[in-house]
């Protein structure tokens, strides 16, 4: 008699459970609102050439100068259909809201870096925080944008020293003027002049656009929606 205990054959074994497997991200896995100057402005003329320098300094791809109004992040499993209808939300909110986005300014406050990029903060105008706040209540999402409004002047993994060294060949080219404030924690609106950046204090908001975007290489992100004031 066989031995009643022996091992089942390969053919015999239980299958583990597989679930379904976990999609790839997308490239383009965020939807983003961006807020920037008229195109044929001397402000956006001014701005794009610094990101420009800056991009071909550090090897990188450049973009258009903006403020990011919301991100929202898709997961992976995020279907085409729900990015679509998104989308198309996004479309009408930003129809209904044009008009008070393009009477609105962004001042710039200070400039610092973090790990990744060199940034310039802007004054916190209570109006433009409303209007964001309105645009998020009005496509159901939640605020996500740090250091709203904030103005991204390029991307580089480099150090300290290297970002450092990046603020000041601006001031050294007169690109850049430093901010009267002592430091960030001041109130900006009444204990400092803000700053310039390529001879201006900041822009009045003359385009407004929709990008997937989703990683931090430019020659990825795809442009959606144009408005134009």
């Amino acid at each position: 008699m066989g031995n009643v205990n022996k091992r089942l054959s390969q053919t015999q074994q239980p299958k583990a459970f597989v679930g379904p497997k976990k999609p790839e991200k997308p490239m383009n896995s965020n939807l983003s609102v961006w807020l920037l100057p008229g195109q044929n402005s001397p402000e956006n003329k001014a701005f794009q050439t610094i990101l420009d320098d800056l991009a071909a300094k550090h090897g990188k791809s450049t973009y258009l100068p903006h403020v990011t109004l919301a991100i929202v992040n898709f997961s992976p499993y995020t279907t085409d259909a729900e990015r679509d209808e998104l989308r198309q939300k996004v479309e009408a909110v930003l129809q209904e809201m044009k008009e008070e986005l393009f009477a609105s300014r962004i001042t710039f406050d200070h400039i610092f870096y973090n790990h990744v990029a060199l940034i310039v903060e802007g004054r916190k105008d209570e109006k433009l925080l409303e209007l964001q706040k309105l645009f998020h209540a009005k496509i159901n999402k939640p605020l996500s944008v740090p250091w709203f409004p904030h103005f991204t002047l390029g991307y580089n993994e480099g150090g300290k020293e290297e970002k450092e060294a990046d603020i000041k060949e601006l001031e050294d080219k007169a690109l850049y003027r430093n901010s009267k404030l002592k430091s960030a924690t001041e109130d900006p609106l009444t204990n400092g002049e803000g700053m310039e950046l390529g001879g201006h204090n900041g822009y009045k908001i003359g385009a407004i656009y929709g990008a997937w975007c989703g990683d931090l290489k430019p020659e990825n992100w795809k442009i959606f929606l144009k408005l134009e004031e």
